[in-house]
């Protein structure tokens, strides 16, 4: 059972190195299995990364198991798909307005759609919104937590000015991508699944592919965006995020919560086991309960020092008890307060021994002879 201390330790800075890994991951294997095979870029890239995305579900799930409840809670599948009502309008709209054709659904958009779905959504909801929720499952949190990892959705689509489109186009496509991704953690944390946002993103991005083609990646390189785009992308970004306010409304928070206390269930205490007159819990070091006669040993709490036992008012570590109390006719000793040297203790002078008369071994003292 891993105690995730790392995490534990630095729970607001955690999810920095945790998504870093899987991103790296996935990227270096699409990447590597696109150079190894030297066909078209699009395709064994897709191909690739959505099967490494999946396997990195499950990872992800391991390594926080049996904590984590996974990606997927099938309670929640139905009401996310009615959710997502404004991603699907879009995504008809697109098909409608544009005359998309079956035979526009390339082979490499539906890879490349599929890769967008899965990676993405993994990243971006699965590994940021569920490892922040592990640790900040506050009403307070829900808002800063979709809107957060919205932001770093939004601002990695930016990167795309590499491939030479041009920069206001770019700029819209990071706030729709801002706008729609509020709307996408909305409906994971309200529902705890991935699969309507997998699926809703997947066919979103089929449909953008089906239009403008896969060799810009979804975005026209020669036509500037204008003023036609600003307008309609305004108008779905308020959708989105109105739709996303809606879905995260106080008055819901405390489901968002309950739920996720389901996800991320507490790890149970270790068994107790039994070892003759006491009780231990081996894993987590509890301390031990009373033993033999004892009250309390010093490490368990309220347990200071030892308790009276057989007869002894005390001991030194004992609050209050300075030195040893008086026992068997002593006095007292040096340790004890006002205590110099050691306190008299009355008995007759040394007297000689004589054999006992049972076996002869045993000693036993004989009264001194008086004194003539």
């Amino acid at each position: 059972m891993r105690i995730h201390s790392f995490f534990n330790r630095h729970p607001a800075a955690g999810v920095i190195p945790l998504f870093l890994t899987f991103y790296a991951v996935i990227s270096l294997i699409g990447g590597t299995i696109d150079g190894i095979l030297l066909v078209t870029k699009i395709l064994p890239m897709g191909i690739a990364t959505s099967i490494v995305s999946v396997i990195s579900m499950f990872a992800y799930k391991k390594y926080f198991s049996p904590e984590f409840g996974g990606f997927l809670q099938k309670s929640g599948i139905p009401e996310g798909f009615v959710y997502l009502f404004p991603v699907i309008a879009e995504t008809a709209y697109i098909v409608t307005s544009c005359g998309v054709r079956p035979g526009d659904l390339t082979i490499s958009a539906v890879f490349l759609s599929l890769y967008a779905g899965l990676n993405e959504e993994f990243l971006y909801r699965g590994v940021v919104c569920s490892f922040l929720m592990r640790e900040n499952r506050r009403e307070g949190k829900i808002l800063f937590i979709a809107f957060g990892s919205a932001l770093n959705f939004g601002l990695v689509h930016l990167t795309n000015i590499i491939m030479g489109v041009p920069l206001i186009n770019i700029l819209l496509q990071a706030f729709n991508a801002f706008a729609i991704g509020v709307l996408l953690a909305a409906v994971y944390l309200r529902t705890g699944s991935l699969l309507p946002t997998i699926v809703m993103h997947t066919i979103y991005d089929l449909a953008c592919f089906a239009v403008t083609g896969t060799e810009s990646l979804g975005l026209e390189k020669e036509a500037v965006a204008g003023f036609r785009d600003f307008l309609e992308t305004g108008i779905m970004a308020v959708i989105y995020i109105g739709v996303a306010l809606f879905v995260m409304r106080k008055s819901a928070r405390q489901e968002i919560l309950a739920r996720w206390g389901e996800i991320w269930h507490p790890i149970p205490d270790p068994p107790v086991q039994q070892y003759g007159w006491y009780a231990a819990r081996p894993l987590y070091g509890q301390p031990y309960a009373p033993y033999n006669g004892y009250a309390g040993y010093p490490q368990q709490p309220g347990g200071q020092g030892y308790v009276p036992y057989n007869g002894y008012a005390g001991y030194p570590q004992q609050p209050g008890g300075q030195g040893y109390a008086p026992y068997n006719g002593y006095a007292g000793y040096p340790q004890q307060p006002g205590g110099q040297e050691n306190a008299p203790y009355r008995q007759p002078a040394e007297a000689p021994s004589a054999p006992c008369p049972d076996d002869g071994f045993f000693q036993q003292p004989v009264p001194p002879a008086e004194n003539e």
